[in-house]
Parts: C-alpha cells; sequence; structure tokens
C-alpha cells in the first residue's frame, strides 16, 4: 500500500482545504498557501494563523522512509512528540502526526499508512 496520511480528527471533518487522506511520494509539502504547497490545510477561525504559509515537508530518504521536517514555530508532533523548527522526523506506519500542534488534541491530526 503507498504511503500516505489519513485524518484522525482535530479542528474539524475532512473538506477540500482539509483533505482526508493525503497521499505520499518524492517531497509533499503541507501549509495554508497553496503556491507554496503541494497540500493545502486550511483552518478558521483562532487556528487559521496556526498554520504556517509552509508549514511542513515530507520526504523520503534512499531507504523509502518517510521523514517529516517542521518549517514552522507554531509546531508539529509526531506521536505527542514536538518537532523543533527545521528540525526533521522518522515516520512509521501507525504514526500520529499533528500540524499546528501548539495544544494538546488540536490541529490536523493525521495517521501515517501505507509501507513497503
Amino acid at each position: 500500500m503507498p504511503w500516505h496520511l489519513e485524518l484522525v480528527d482535530g479542528i474539524a471533518a475532512a473538506r477540500e482545504d482539509r483533505p482526508a487522506r493525503i497521499a505520499l511520494g518524492g517531497e509533499t509539502s503541507l501549509g495554508r498557501d497553496s503556491s507554496q504547497c503541494t497540500v493545502k490545510l486550511a483552518a478558521l477561525g483562532a487556528l487559521a494563523t496556526l498554520v504556517s504559509r509552509k508549514h511542513a515537508t515530507i520526504s523520503f530518504g534512499d531507504e523509502g522512509q518517510p521523514t517529516l521536517t517542521n518549517h514552522s514555530v507554531n509546531g508539529c508532533s509526531v506521536n505527542d512528540v514536538k518537532v523543533g523548527v527545521d528540525e526533521s522526523a522518522p515516520l512509521s506506519a501507525g504514526d500520529i502526526v499533528v500540524f499546528a500542534s501548539q495544544k494538546p488534541r488540536a490541529g490536523f491530526r493525521y495517521r501515517v499508512c501505507g509501507g513497503p
């Protein structure tokens, strides 16, 4: 099964600018600015400013394993462990990734699925 992210829960149900499933391949960039990112994550209200123009990227190394790189001071976490700005974290099937994760259970929560 190809690598992808599936929306778990968070700020709202899936819609066009909050995709329920995000295909991963090569390098996938996520953020609120569709001119800078391959996947747009939009939010309403106070959370809108927590999603950066280019919030994070997910890329694949030589081994084919995905890695998340956080580009935002507004936060990303993997399995409830914060990923620092311009730091990276390896991803595995079953991991929970949260974008705009300054508060517990807030932001966009996705489960990593797929694998070799």
